[in-house]
């Protein structure tokens, strides 16, 4: 959660032109439809997505630990758009909202099962009785891991600012369902090479339904791709629409830089 893509200021600068809109943008504001909903972004970053959503009518509060993630988000200043600087782990807002999404593999910074849980039962308690919440996190199945290396995933990239980039990722260790890997950046106009630290989690979809049904939500549909494609084992993702209350009795109550 510390990492420097997300608190560094010359990292956090290229944050939007390494994740920018795509189809996984589309299927959360479609999502989020019909206008206007009360929508809560945990891990907001930059909030691209968000302001989108605060463009087409929606009432939306973005919320992220990073305050040089939401400087950028906080202009220009939009009427229906709120930012704070918070752990989705420990929200409480009081409130209840239409949605609360997650976009941009959010779920998976967090790196154990306790924050996972900790997440989910966030949303529970900001979920409308016919609220709805949608997350994703990558298909462990899928290994999409195995092309994070410095040769198959180097690329550049022209800056506006900062000029011609140079990006590239590296596993270091992959142990059970948690995965190390260094992020390295080297910046043209200044010679400098930032190389961050990251760790992701990848929860199977099973160790996933789990959760929820820990955290008192209950599965509406898993997706598999951004097409809306049902999940199975050999899809790229695993998309979580889920709502408030549990499927059955015995239950307890309750966006890496460019990859």
């Amino acid at each position: 959660m510390s990492e420097q893509q997300y608190f560094h200021s010359d990292l956090v600068e290229l944050y939007d032109t390494l994740n920018p809109l795509g189809a996984d943008s589309d299927y959360f504001i479609a999502a989020c439809e019909p206008a206007p909903q009360t929508i809560l972004d945990l891990g907001c970053g930059t909030g691209l997505l968000t302001k989108v959503l605060a463009q087409r009518g929606h009432q939306v509060t973005g919320v992220d630990p990073a305050p040089a993630m939401l400087e950028i988000a906080r202009h220009p200043p939009l009427a229906n758009a709120r930012w704070l600087c918070a752990d989705a782990r420990e929200l409480d807002l009081g409130i209840q909202f239409d949605r609360v999404i997650a976009s941009g593999h959010v779920f998976q910074v967090f790196l154990s099962a306790a924050d996972r849980l900790a997440f989910l039962r966030t949303a529970a308690r900001h979920l409308k009785p016919e609220g709805r919440l949608i997350f994703d996190s990558r298909n462990p199945e899928a290994a999409a891991w195995l092309s994070w290396t410095p040769a198959r995933s180097r690329r550049r990239i022209d800056h506006a600012v900062r000029g011609p980039i140079d990006i590239w990722h590296e596993v270091k260790s992959v142990d059970g369902e948690r995965l190390t890997f260094t992020s390295s950046y080297h910046f043209g106009d200044s010679g400098q090479t930032y190389a961050n630290a990251g760790e992701l989690a990848f929860p199977s979809c099973q160790l996933i339904r789990e959760q929820l049904d820990a955290a008192g939500l209950h599965v509406i549909k898993i997706d598999g791709d951004w097409s809306g494609a049902p999940f199975t084992t050999a899809a790229p993702e695993i998309i979580v629409t889920a709502g408030p209350g549990h499927a059955g009795p015995g239950h307890a109550s309750g966006k890496h830089a460019g990859l």
